[in-house]
C-alpha cells in the first residue's frame, strides 16, 4: 500500500478493525510499545490526528503524530470518551404565534446534566444552546412553561452521524428532534472489502 492509494477518512471514530493491515501494525506497534517510528509512516493519511480517534476494543485514543525529518513518530493516548471537534448545538425555535419560555436539558446516561437551559423566545426567534462534543446517548427533554406547557423527550445521541439537535414550540406543542446523517464507511475500511491490503 502507497501513500497515493489512500484516502484520508472523514469520521471522527475510527476503529481499529477497519484498518488496512499495514496501519493496523503499526498501531499494534504504537500500542504494544508506547509509540511507532517509520520513514514511511502511512497512518495520518489515512486518518486525520487532529480530528479523529482511534477505538481498539471500545477504548478510545487520541492519536499524535510528529514528523522529525524524514521520520514520523504515532503515539496513542488514551482518552475516556471520542469527541467531536466542535461541540453540538441544540437549536430552540417559537414557530407559535406568542412569546414562549421553555426549558431544554440534556441528561447523560449516567444522570449527569449537560445542559440546562430556560430561554424566552418570540414568535419566529430561534436560539443556540452548546450541547456537547463527547459521543454516547443522552436524553434531551424539552417543556414549554407558557402556554399549552407541553412536553417532548427524545433519546439523543452524539456520534458520527448523529449531531445537532432542535426543539421547536408551536401552537399545539412542543417537539425534540435531532440531526443524523448516513454516513458511509472509511474509504479503505477492510471490513467492507474496501481499498488495498
Amino acid at each position: 500500500m502507497t501513500e497515493a492509494e489512500l484516502e484520508r477518512c472523514h469520521l471522527v471514530s475510527v476503529d481499529h478493525e477497519s484498518l488496512p493491515d499495514a496501519i493496523r501494525s503499526a498501531v499494534d506497534s504504537a500500542l504494544e510499545d508506547g509509540r511507532y517510528e517509520s520513514d514511511a509512516l502511512l497512518f495520518d493519511d489515512a486518518v486525520d490526528p487532529e480530528r479523529s480517534f482511534l477505538v481498539v476494543d471500545d477504548a478510545p485514543y487520541d492519536p499524535r503524530v510528529d514528523a522529525d525529518g524524514e521520520t514520523a513518530t504515532l503515539e496513542l493516548e488514551p482518552v475516556d470518551v471520542v469527541r467531536l471537534p466542535e461541540p453540538a448545538v441544540i437549536s430552540v425555535s417559537n414557530g407559535a404565534e406568542r412569546d414562549h419560555e421553555g426549558r431544554v436539558a440534556l441528561t447523560a446516561d449516567d444522570g449527569e446534566t449537560i445542559v440546562a437551559e430556560t430561554v424566552s423566545l418570540e414568535p419566529g426567534q430561534t436560539c443556540e444552546l452548546e450541547a456537547t462534543d463527547a459521543f454516547g446517548s443522552y436524553e434531551l427533554t424539552a417543556r414549554a412553561l407558557t402556554g399549552h406547557e407541553a412536553t417532548d423527550e427524545f433519546g439523543f445521541r452524539i456520534g458520527d452521524s448523529h449531531f445537532d439537535g432542535s426543539v421547536t414550540v408551536s401552537d399545539d406543542g412542543i417537539s425534540a428532534t435531532q440531526s443524523v446523517a448516513d454516513t458511509l464507511p472509511c474509504p479503505w475500511d477492510v471490513r467492507y472489502g474496501r481499498g488495498p491490503d
